[in-house]
Formats: C-alpha cells, structure tokens, sequence
C-alpha cells in the first residue's frame, strides 16, 4: 500500500539559505517555494516524507473508499 508523499515544488526568488556542511557538501533549505503537486506513492524521496494519517474521503453515493483504492484514482 502507497504510504509516501511526493511533493513537487519550484523555487521562488529569495526562498533558499544555502549552506556548507563539514566536508564541503553544500545543503539548501527551502523557506518558501511554490507548490506544484501533491501525490501519495510507495517510497518517499526521504524517510519523513509519509502520509501521517487519512480522514477518509466519499464519493457521491458510495461509502468511504480505502487508501488503498484512493490511491489509484485520478481526482479532478
């Protein structure tokens, strides 16, 4: 069952701090960016990236459909 959360996003001007860790590598935080999709898969990028919880979500005359089943469709 998909339980990770992709997020797409873009950069916006001014809403990165660059810095430099122990070693060189250099590491960006993204303080504001521009959301572009939201989509639940089986592995996230990073081990935090998980869907926390699910309220639940109905369709127009049917009952509650599963995460499971809720993954696969394609909302409007």
């Amino acid at each position: 069952m998909p339980l990770g959360l992709s997020i797409g996003f873009a950069e916006v001007p001014g809403g990165s701090r660059w810095t430099t860790l122990r070693g060189g590598t250099p590491r960006v935080t993204r303080t504001r960016a521009q959301l572009d999709h939201v989509a639940v898969v089986r592995q996230g990028a990073y081990a935090g990236a998980l869907v926390a919880g699910v309220r639940g979500y109905r369709m127009s005359g049917c009952e509650e459909v599963p995460l499971s089943t809720l993954a696969r469709l394609r909302l409007p």
